[in-house]
Parts: structure tokens; C-alpha cells; sequence
């Protein structure tokens, strides 16, 4: 297994944690945002007053926002809507149509402009490296009403994390630090 395909560009415990103001003068502008368990737990339909205001705040300093997500079309509408922002559904991460749909709605910008953020190795970080693009993972926000398809991808997410291990002591250390495996 190529470990490099599934290793995220930072790793933080949640989005508060994301250095957002660095991101920016890194020359990030575009920011691409998982929904369900990385701003959302999946058992809620809309965001929390702080998740607003971090979207908005991120709005103010020069970030486009988009979400992204492999979950249905109304799910991604309802939560794009409370946070007024674009959403694109049914994105089939780790694929690359979702990333290009979202790519070329953006104009094309430079990768090197754009990150994805979300809490799966398996569909986030790694369609993220297939994209070209670089990536934050982050812990999920609510494990227990997962879907059984995202179990099964954490089962597997075990076992890449196991490999990093292996072959990568420091980036395993701040992976089990920052996340609950």
C-alpha cells in the first residue's frame, strides 16, 4: 500500500484548530469543506451558531467557501442554504468528479490555492491527493451516528494508520494525538 496517497497536508483535532490566518498567507483562498462529521455531525441539519461564525469570519478575510460532500442532494442544499454557501452533493470522494466539478465552478484557480478539509483518510485526504490538492484532516465530531459505509471506512482508515505507523513514526505520533484511534 502506497501510504503517501492517504496522508493528509495537516492534521488538527478540529476545524478551530485550523491556523486559518497562515492558510491565507500561504496564498490558500479557496477553502473545501467536507459537511457531515467535519462541520456537522451527521444527525444534525444544520450548523451551530459557531460554525456560522466561523464561516463567516474565514468569508471575511478573503476565503471562498464551498462545501462538499458524497451525501445527498438535499442534505448538501439544506446546510449549503444555513450557511450560505455553494454545496455540491454526491461528490464520489475519493473520485476526481467531485473535485473537478468544484474546480472548475471556482474558475480553475491554481491547486496550489485550494484545500480540502474533512475527517476521512479514505474519502477526503485521499480524493484530496488525487486532486493535486493539499488537505487538513480532522477528527470526527461524532463517531456513533456514522452511516455503516463510514464505519467500514474507519475500520480500513485502522489499518492505513497502523501502515503510517510503520513507515512513518512522526506523522503516526501526531495522528494518534489528535485523533481517537
Amino acid at each position: 500500500m502506497k501510504i503517501e496517497k492517504y496522508l493528509p497536508t495537516i492534521i488538527k483535532k478540529t476545524i478551530y484548530d485550523i491556523d486559518f490566518d497562515t492558510l491565507y498567507k500561504n496564498g490558500k483562498r479557496y477553502l473545501i469543506f467536507d459537511i457531515d462529521n467535519t462541520l456537522i455531525p451527521y444527525d444534525k441539519a444544520i450548523a451551530t451558531t459557531k460554525v456560522h461564525e466561523l464561516i463567516a469570519m474565514l468569508q471575511s478575510q478573503g476565503f471562498t467557501i464551498i462545501l462538499m460532500s458524497n451525501n445527498k442532494k438535499y442534505r448538501v442544499r439544506k446546510v449549503a442554504e444555513d450557511l450560505d454557501v455553494k454545496g455540491f452533493s454526491w461528490s464520489l470522494k475519493p473520485w476526481q468528479t467531485g473535485f473537478k466539478k468544484v474546480l472548475k465552478h471556482l474558475g480553475n484557480p491554481p491547486k496550489a490555492e485550494v484545500i480540502t478539509i474533512g475527517d476521512q483518510i479514505m474519502t477526503d485526504i485521499r480524493g484530496a491527493n488525487k486532486a493535486g490538492l493539499d488537505s487538513v484532516l480532522v477528527m470526527p465530531i461524532k463517531s456513533k451516528t456514522e452511516k455503516w459505509y463510514t464505519k467500514l471506512n474507519r475500520h480500513i482508515e485502522k489499518k492505513i494508520i497502523k501502515e503510517i505507523e510503520v513507515k512513518n513514526k512522526l506523522i503516526y505520533k501526531e495522528l494518534i494525538e489528535k485523533h481517537e484511534y
